[in-house]
């Protein structure tokens, strides 16, 4: 999916084709990039104790940060797709189902 992303805003940027886009591509594209950047510099900012990093640091290391941010979007537009009544998603129910999607995508 990364690269296909990837692929497509280079498409879109020089066909400059991104106001014909459906409304679901449309926010993708938007938000890639600086969904991406803003992990990227979290990351790079990122500062844990050693305590902190034998937990966390395995899992913040292993993925790329364009990786994360396509996993974020998709699972954050899935939740909502299927949210409850008053179209709003619980931090708790976003943060296990992104976790999770992260856990599954690191290599094995």
């Amino acid at each position: 999916m990364v690269e296909e992303y990837r692929e497509f805003v280079r498409e879109m940027r020089e066909k400059k084709l991104a106001p014909n886009l459906p409304q679901v591509k449309a926010l993708f594209l938007g938000w890639f990039e600086p969904l991406k950047k803003a992990i990227g510099n979290k990351k790079q900012k990122l500062q844990m104790s050693r305590k902190q990093k034998a937990i966390y640091g395995f899992y913040v290391d292993m993925l790329l940060a364009d990786k994360m941010a396509v996993i974020v979007m998709h699972k954050i537009m899935a939740l909502m797709a299927v949210g409850n009544e008053t179209g709003c998603v619980t931090l708790v129910q976003a943060v296990f189902q992104i976790g999770s999607a992260i856990e599954h995508a690191l290599p094995k």
